[in-house]
């Protein structure tokens, strides 16, 4: 078979059934081989930044992913959105074209690069975003590589790299190995497993003796895909739970356990009186990024502490231990019979009487708590809408996906045409759950990278909804620093009528223009069933800003004003 069938049916076997990219002269080669597979589809991105970003949430709901770009020019345009799922531990493939090897071998002046003989600096690039990166050189250790690049970023939970020639791609590797699988089951010894059974059983130990232990979970478990793991120690134990921002999703926020999120000293007031208030702390799979610790501020005395990490744990005062399988560990806790506490702590939020005004920030996140559905998934961009996550309430099996380390704002938008190729892909498995996709983007990131709005219609999506809010300007910029400066300004669009240049007929999708929040009351009201994209430009208060971020706003403005001077400073 050819090398590039080889590679496409590598990426079947990790559930990757979309390839997400924009073509090129030096990647047609693979374009022709996907277009030909009647199981994989071709997304069609608008460029190949927001293919990467496409990617990185496909990989979050799917496992994997795979990117496909040209030499050089497509390649560099994506590297953003590659560092952004290497950040995020998001393990995808990116494929590049490559020119042909006689083109290599000469040094030519080839188009797409800087015609100095140099043909591998962009493979260079790619390497400080990629767990590990190949040139595959059209010899039999190429089908070697390929393994072990996609073996690695599964391994690694982040980016991998394949630089392909036009000349290789159609090169003969045999299908027998298909046949090996690509990661073999990791090696478990005796002694390391009861070394972890040892383990949760000292943890089970310090909570029974606790008389108010509150349990934290965060990242690390979303990264290792550890989520049902966790929910079943969550449901045995009941104790009082929280979530760190980038944790948001873990818990099962309808359970009366769910007590909000966590972040440091930029917690709610009722959060922080619960965790101070706790003589014992278990936090789960931490992830300590300044947004997600409220600058670094979510710490415990050791004493009070129980920190379980992906390979490393320790027990209050105890020195750290090894986590050999962190899955056993959790499968252990949740069958340790350790007495439910059946804590009643959970506080739903209520959803204030609409009024004829522009919409509120706290009007939009609780109405939008009482709209989701069970198994939705929601994405969040870089800004308000990632800093109001923990006023969001979501209900069971619900999936949220932010970039709130990384950043990158305008990441939203493509990654919606990712989780909405997941939906599709999985609605293929019946084993698989689906729901709606929801986005919330400001104006100022949906202008960033708003053509990907296109690759919905090219795929005639349904139960996707795109909530722009329409602030008139990159509203968290503001906050951090200028707030009536004009660089923090945008020209207004008309965000309504976006979809009557995508798609003139309104074939696939419908917008709404919402002013207030009556009409927002209204339309989510009305919004049932399986329906078209739907585009809704929702205008909400200029300077409004979420909870979190008015907890948060003070440090944060100071972090941006560092060695500024005074009248430099706001």
């Amino acid at each position: 078979m050819y090398l590039g069938s080889y590679l496409l049916e590598r990426l079947k076997q990790l559930d990757v059934d979309t390839l997400f990219g924009c073509p090129g002269d030096f990647n047609f080669g693979l374009c022709d081989l996907t277009d030909d597979s009647p199981d994989m589809t071709w997304a069609g991105n608008t460029n190949e930044l927001n293919a990467a970003y496409a990617a990185d949430a496909y990989s979050r709901v799917r496992g994997f992913a795979a990117l496909l770009t040209t030499y050089g020019v497509g390649e560099l345009s994506a590297i953003n959105g590659v560092a952004g799922a290497y950040a995020e531990r998001s393990p995808l493939l990116h494929i590049a074209g490559f020119p042909p090897l006689w083109q290599y071998k000469k040094h030519l002046p080839v188009h797409h690069s800087l015609a100095d003989g140099n043909y591998m600096m962009y493979v260079d690039a790619a390497r400080n975003f990629a767990c590990a990166a190949e040139f595959l050189d059209g010899t039999p250790a190429d089908a070697d590589r390929i393994d072990h690049v996609l073996r690695m970023s599964v391994l690694t939970r982040q980016p991998g790299y394949l630089a392909i020639p036009t000349d290789v791609m159609f090169t003969e590797v045999s299908e027998e190995r298909l046949k090996t699988p690509l990661i073999a089951p990791p090696a478990y010894s005796d002694d390391q497993r009861r070394a972890d059974e040892a383990l949760a059983q000292r943890i089970v130990d310090a909570l029974k003796k606790a008389k108010s232990p509150i349990l934290v979970v965060d990242a690390g478990i979303l990264h290792h895909r550890l989520v049902g793991a966790m929910r079943k120690v969550l449901d045995q134990f009941r104790i009082t739970t929280f979530t760190a921002p980038l944790g948001k999703g873990i818990a099962n926020e309808t359970e009366s356990y769910f007590a909000g999120t966590y972040i440091g000293k930029q917690s709610e007031e009722g959060v922080s009186q619960r965790v101070d208030s706790a003589d014992l702390v278990l936090r789960i799979g931490y992830f300590p990024s300044d947004n997600n610790t409220g600058a670094y501020s979510a710490n415990f005395p050791a004493d009070r502490l129980i920190e379980l990490n992906i390979y490393q744990a320790t027990v209050l005062t105890d020195a750290p231990m090894r986590v050999h399988r962190i899955a056993h560990v959790l499968e252990a806790l949740a069958a340790s019979g350790l007495p439910p506490q059946n804590v009643q702590v959970n506080q739903p939020p209520s959803v204030p009487q609409p009024t004829d005004d522009i919409t509120r920030q706290q009007y939009l996140w609780a109405r939008f708590s009482a709209f989701l559905e069970p198994g939705d998934i929601v994405l969040a961009e870089t800004g308000t809408s990632g800093y109001a996550l923990p006023n969001l309430h979501l209900r069971k099996d619900c999936q949220v996906l932010t970039q709130q380390l990384y950043e990158s704002i305008g990441w939203s938008v493509g990654a919606t045409v990712g989780a909405a190729h997941s939906v599709r892909d999985a609605s293929n498995r019946p084993s698989d759950k689906s729901g709606r996709v929801i986005v919330f983007v400001g104006d100022g990131s949906l202008q960033m990278t708003v053509q990907d709005l296109s690759a919905l219609i090219r795929m005639k999506a349904r139960n996707v909804i795109v909530c722009v809010l329409d602030n008139d300007g990159y509203e968290i910029e503001r906050i951090l620093h200028g707030r009536d400066r004009d660089y923090n300004h945008i020209v207004h669009w008309d965000y309504a009528r976006l979809m009557d240049v995508m798609d003139p007929k309104g074939e696939y999708s419908k917008s709404i223009r919402v002013h207030n929040e009556k009409e927002l009351d209204k339309v989510l009201s009305e919004l049932k069933g399986d329906i078209p994209l739907h585009v809704l430009s929702v205008s909400v208060e200029k300077y409004g800003v979420p909870d979190m971020l008015s907890v948060s706003a003070k440090a944060l403005h100071e972090h941006n004003a560092y060695g500024y001077p005074p009248e430099y400073r706001d």
